[in-house]
């Protein structure tokens, strides 16, 4: 009689020591949560803040392009309309405080056969949608350069 008691003893310990070890695991996913958790979030709000600055410099390309091709063509265009073109563009995809320029001069100043540059400029913390919390400001500029026919 004695073993079988000694077993259901030692039996009932064993589970017991189980279900205390459970409770102590239960706690490691919340360290786990806390460790990660930070980790996770900067990788999220960088990625965030990364592809809205990809975005910004796109479509400052496209915009100087366009005015820039405006800009170039035979028929006599003014700098103003290569502007509109600009700030059009840069409306339709919510680009905020962006600045046309021209190197070159304006655009009914450039002679045919010469080269005629536009620049665009915008800020990244304007143009973030976390505001720019994470990463400093930084002005993007994007230039395109073609022949005026």
């Amino acid at each position: 009689m004695k073993s079988l008691r000694s077993r259901e003893v030692g039996n009932s310990c064993r589970s017991c020591r189980g279900r205390r070890l459970r409770r102590n695991l239960s706690g490691l996913s919340v360290i786990d949560l806390a460790a990660c958790l930070p980790v996770v979030l900067l990788l999220a709000f960088g990625t965030i803040e990364a592809t809205s600055r990809i975005f910004l410099r796109q479509s400052l390309h496209i915009a100087a392009y366009e005015a820039t091709k405006l800009a170039s063509q035979a028929k006599q265009t003014t700098s103003e309309a290569c502007i509109e073109r600009a700030e059009k563009i840069l409306a339709s995809r919510k680009v905020r405080a962006a600045t046309v320029h021209f190197p070159s001069g304006p655009a009914e100043e450039v002679a045919p056969g010469e080269t005629i540059t536009v620049e665009l400029r915008a800020s990244t913390h304007l143009n973030s949608p976390l505001a720019g919390k994470l990463i400093p400001d930084r002005q993007i500029v994007a230039r395109a350069v073609m022949v005026k026919q």
